[in-house]
């Protein structure tokens, strides 16, 4: 189980947020292994977050991009109507209008983009501070593997021990024998 933690932790520390630990324990590596779990579901919801935020943003350059062109359009159209004023004052007047309507639009459309620009930052502000902290944890858990290894070799150490006691109270108890 703490093998399996660590692989967890090294895949998750290498970007791979797929993977999803089974936790079956209830002592401190169940409890280890059930904050990794979470963690890495935070991390995939912080993500696809993100690029909620990008796809907003994207889509509002879209429509930037669309209201910039109209206005263009509109712009080429006043200067025809501009070279043809002695025949077409009335077609001048309405172009003018729907320059102005357009020119009104893509500031609009302008502002609105400002706005999700904005907020895009702001919602990359948040990711990075939860990836910082996120990040935080993954130490912090590192460490707390690290000494869990620690207070499992000396477990080991004291086990070595033990038998190497056993082995020699055996000989002693086969001597007696031997010599009863």
């Amino acid at each position: 189980p703490l093998r399996q933690t660590l692989h967890a932790a090294e895949r998750v520390a290498s970007g791979d947020l797929t993977l999803s630990l089974q936790v079956q324990r209830r002592d401190e590596l169940g409890q280890l292994q059930a904050s990794m779990q979470r963690m890495t579901q935070g991390l995939r919801e912080l993500i696809s977050g993100i690029g909620d935020g990008v796809t907003q943003i994207a889509s509002a350059a879209e429509e930037l991009s669309a209201v910039t062109e109209q206005t263009s359009a509109g712009v080429n159209n006043q200067k025809v109507e501009t070279d043809q004023v002695a025949t077409a004052m009335n077609q001048m007047t309405t172009t003018v209008h729907e320059v102005a309507r357009n020119a009104e639009q893509a500031s609009e459309a302008a502002l609105m983009a400002d706005q999700q620009a904005r907020e895009g930052d702001r919602v990359v502000g948040e990711a990075v501070a939860q990836i910082e902290r996120l990040a935080g944890e993954v130490v912090n858990s590192s460490e707390a593997m690290n000494q869990l290894k620690a207070e499992s070799d000396k477990i080991g150490s004291v086990l070595d021990v033990i038998k190497s006691v056993a082995q020699q109270t055996n000989l002693l108890a086969l001597n007696a024998a031997i010599e009863a």
